[in-house]
Parts: structure tokens; sequence; C-alpha cells
């Protein structure tokens, strides 16, 4: 978006697209991941995965199966007081909106679920060079984070030990989710079901994007014209939600800023709008009890 905002700009100011070529194209990053992920360093990071995934995989083999992919989303958003709230044990618990939510959302699933061993999914935007920002292809991988929550612990002994699991896979986070899939030997289970997580957690953060710390894009709003020429005002659409490729997946945004806008999408064959509407208001209850009583221990 930022391209597109910054070639109309140069091409009404200008009359050219006035871009700056590319340092590297993307058969020039294929091939230097090719030649990365090999040897010793793709050992390692094949070991760490297969035996963090090993140790937290799944214990309710009997759970409900998918019967199709319809899904369907409530969206909700938090209000100013608990925005605050968040944002202030983000700073006192040295960790960021993401794996404080992710905290919360893994406290829910423990409760409302009642399994206390499983994984959650989490997509990576795998571009994490300046270099590649700016390139046209695929770099998003999927990152598997292990669960093992003990009903004796608090909500901040959780959240801690969260921030680490989180920190450690984003220190392995260059093996490629198909590769993890081959070296585990996993197949898909009836009905559809993904083997390795039945829940994930997309977070957006574009205010804080990497891209955004090397670049500043070009600001239509602020150009000013005379006349009758008028620039159009890129505005994000939420599309109706009518897939659902996991059983829930929680997504939370904080690209506004004005509030956190959080989302359940879930698959329809699995829950009823109803249902989740109750999962809504338990994880909002969650979380505000989380943030006034860290302490208390996760017994249900």
């Amino acid at each position: 978006m930022n391209e597109l905002q910054t070639i109309y700009v140069n091409l009404i100011q200008k009359g050219t697209a006035g871009m700056q070529p590319l340092l590297i194209q993307y058969s020039d990053y294929t091939q230097w991941q090719h030649a990365r992920l090999t040897g010793k360093y793709l050992e390692r990071l094949t070991t760490y995965w297969t035996t963090t995934i090993r140790n937290t995989e799944p214990a309710d083999k009997n759970a409900r199966l998918p019967t199709k992919y319809s899904g369907c989303s409530l969206k909700f958003s938090l209000n100013v007081e608990m925005t605050e709230r968040i944002q202030f044990m983000c700073r006192k618990e040295n960790c960021t909106l993401f794996m404080l939510l992710h905290a919360v959302f893994s406290l829910f699933i423990y409760r409302r679920f009642n399994i206390s061993s499983f994984n959650i999914g989490i997509p990576v935007s795998g571009r994490n060079h300046p270099d590649i920002e700016g390139l046209i292809g695929f770099f998003v991988n999927t990152l598997v984070i292990g669960h093992s929550i003990d009903s004796s612990m608090s909500f901040r002994l959780l959240l801690e030990v969260v921030r680490q699991r989180i920190l450690q896979a984003f220190e392995h986070d260059e093996l490629p989710f198909d590769l993890l899939v081959r070296a585990l030997k996993v197949e898909r289970l009836p009905g559809g079901r993904q083997p390795l997580f039945r829940f994930m957690h997309v977070h957006h953060n574009y205010r804080h994007g990497h891209y955004q710390q090397h670049q500043k894009p070009a600001s239509i709003n602020s150009l000013e014209m005379s006349g009758d020429d008028k620039f159009p005002i890129m505005k994000r659409m939420d599309l109706p939600s009518t897939q659902a490729k996991f059983e829930l997946t929680f997504i939370s945004d904080d690209s506004s800023t004005e509030e956190f806008l959080l989302e359940f999408n879930y698959d329809r064959s699995l829950f009823q709008h109803d249902e989740v509407k109750e999962m809504k208001d338990s994880f909002m209850e969650i979380l505000l009890q989380a943030l006034v009583f860290p302490e208390k221990t996760l017994m249900i």
C-alpha cells in the first residue's frame, strides 16, 4: 500500500512513478534461504520444533471434528479503560500486547475446552530484513506455540512462560511449516482436521511494523492540491468472513490508534453464534480478572 501511495503521488506531482530499483529479487531470497537451511543449522531448527511440539501434542484426539470450512466471525473491541489497563500491564511485565493477549487466549482455551496441553498456531510475516520488505513474494510462515497449563500457576507466571516461549519461537522462526510437518511425519486427522493445532492467534500491528520503522511512506492526506484535483483516501475494508480454516481463530488488531479490535473466527459446524457470544463474554471476563488479579491461581 505504501508503494501504491508513493506511485500515485509521484505520477500526479512529477508525471513519473519514480520508484527506486529493488536491491534484491525474490529469486535471490529463495536461493539464500535454500543455502541457509542446510546442515547443522537446519538440524538445530528441526530439533527445537520437533521436541517442543511433541511435548505438547493435543491430548483430546476425540474432540469434535469440523465437517466443512464454513465459518463466521464475531467482532468486538476493548474500551479505553481496558486498553489503558492492558498497556500498563505490558509495560510492567516487559511484554508486548501480542504476548499478553496470547496468554489470555491460552487461558481461555484451558478453561473453555478443559484441556491443559495444546498448541496454538501463529502466522509470522517472515519479512525480518529491510531489504525484503518491498519484495512481492510469499514470506509468511506458521509457528506452533506449545502450551502446558497448570492450575496452580498465577496469570503473571503464565504470562512469563508464554513470553519466553514466544521469544524462543521467534529465535527459531526460519523453519518452514511444511518442513516441520514432514519432520514430524504427521497426517491430517479425520474430517480434514489439522493435526498440529486446532486454534490460531493472528495479531495485526501495522502501526509498529518493521517496514514503517525503516521507511516513511508518502502521505496522500498531507498533499496540498489546487482546483478540483481529488486524492483518494485509503481505508481498510473488512469483508464478511465466510470461511474458517481452523476450529477457532482469535484475531487481535493493534493497527487502530483509537482502540484494540478483537475477533473470533469460528467453524460454523462446531459452534453456534450464541455460543460464540458466550465465549466472547468469557474471554473478556478472563482478561479483566488477569488484569485486576494477576497473582490469583488459574484454578477453574
